[in-house]
Formats: structure tokens, sequence, C-alpha cells
């Protein structure tokens, strides 16, 4: 009798040991196969992930059409893809260089290069409409227009100045600047002749300026470095706003 339940128990506990050494099927060896660096699972052994995506196997056999279904039902379970970080980014480069692209490429043609993240895109953009307008002496309209009167029409729509008329009021109510401090925007002045203020315009960038030339050209980009305007000109100034309000 002793000797039958000693078998009994023998087979019992060798049954009970063989059922517990056996591996998991969530354990870390079926899993060994699966690596997905969008898609990691946080929880190997949580039953939910299988029962609410039964057709996601946890292995080499992911089935990548269900992905979307888990990150939906499955949140807890999995980390969700992520869009690069820089893809706002990216897409918001694309459209600035597609709506930009014709400002940019004449700038460039009168070797001024525009950054994207340039203070002044609306400005050179406004500054460009009137290219190769007409001169007209006291015009301001695109049908023609002088030196004082393009820059009072400039900064009125840019900045809501409304500059006197001539270019000496115009120069007495700016505060003076270095020409190499010099911003988009800012008056340069010129004594052609060596008199009174007698012309004006307005700067650009890497000493370009834009103005209404009597020459024939009407608006036009020309560059303070020019033998011309180098010998005659005066002074930059930068229009305060206080010094209108005396006006």
């Amino acid at each position: 009798m002793r000797v039958i339940i000693t078998v009994i128990l023998f087979l019992s506990l060798q049954t009970a040991y063989a059922n517990y050494s056996q591996p998991s099927s969530t354990s870390p060896d079926t899993l060994s196969n699966f690596h997905d660096d969008s898609l990691a699972v946080r929880n190997n052994s949580d039953e939910s992930l299988n029962q609410n995506c039964p057709s996601v196997l946890i292995n080499e056999n992911l089935n990548l059409n269900d992905v979307p279904f888990c990150i939906e039902h499955c949140s807890d379970n999995w980390d969700q893809p992520q869009i690069p970080a820089d893809y706002e980014q990216i897409h918001s480069d694309m459209e600035f260089a597609l709506r930009n692209e014709e400002l940019f490429s004449f700038y460039k043609s009168k070797n001024l290069t525009l950054c994207k993240d340039e203070d002044n895109l609306q400005l050179y953009s406004l500054l460009k409409k009137w290219h190769r307008t007409p001169y007209r002496w006291a015009g301001r309209s695109r049908k023609g227009v002088d030196c004082q009167g393009f820059v009072a029409v400039m900064h009125d729509s840019m900045y809501n100045y409304k500059l006197p008329g001539g270019a000496g009021s115009q120069f007495n109510v700016c505060d003076r600047v270095p020409k190499e401090n010099l911003q988009a925007g800012d008056l340069v002045f010129f004594k052609i002749g060596g008199y009174g203020i007698s012309h004006v315009g307005m700067y650009l960038k890497n000493n370009k300026f834009i103005h209404a030339s009597s020459g024939g050209y009407g608006v036009i980009i020309s560059d303070l470095n020019e033998h011309y305007y180098k010998r005659w000109y005066f002074a930059g100034g930068r229009v305060n706003k206080d010094k209108l309000r005396g006006i």
C-alpha cells in the first residue's frame, strides 16, 4: 500500500513540475524577433492586448494593417507613433518658399538675398510692386511718383506715418542713423549738387536702397557705394513718431 501511494505522489509531482517548466506564451523568448521603434509594447503580459487586438501577433508576423486599430483601442498598451518633430517646420518652409519664390528671385536679381526669417518681407513685397513706376514730379501713385512722394506713400502704407512733403522736411522728422546701422525702411538723404537736401530714398539692406529716379528709370534699386550716390550722400534717418506729432 505504501509503495502504491509513493508511486502516485511521485507521478503527481513529476506532472506538476513539467507544467511549471513550460514557457509562457508571452515570455520574452516569444518576443525576441519583434522590434519596431515606433510601436513599443509597454506590458507584454497584459491580456487585454490580445483580447482587444486578436489579429495582432507580438512576433515577427505583426500585421501592420491592424496597427491603427490597436492604437485606437489599446492606447494603454501601445506608444503612439510620433510625427517627426520637424515635420511642421519642413511643411511651413516649403509653403513659404513656394509663396515667396518670385519675391526672392526678384531681389536676388538685384544682388540682394532675402532670408525666410526676414523681418520686413511685407515691406520688400510692397516695394517690389512699385519697382519701375514712372517718375512724375509731385506724383504719389503707380501712374507716376517722385522721390519724396514715393517714401511718403511707402511709410503711410507700411507704418501709417503721414510724412510731410519735400525731402528736407522728411529729414527733419528723422533721427540721424550712421550708414552702418541703417535698417530696412530707414530713409537715405542726398544733397545732389552740394546744396540743400534734394533727394531721398528708402534703405533695403547690404547698402542697397530703392528710390524714384528722375533719370528716366522711375523707381529703381541702387547701391550707396555707386560713385554718384556715394559722392552726394548726406545722411541716413529713421522716422521719429514724436517729431511727426509736432507737424
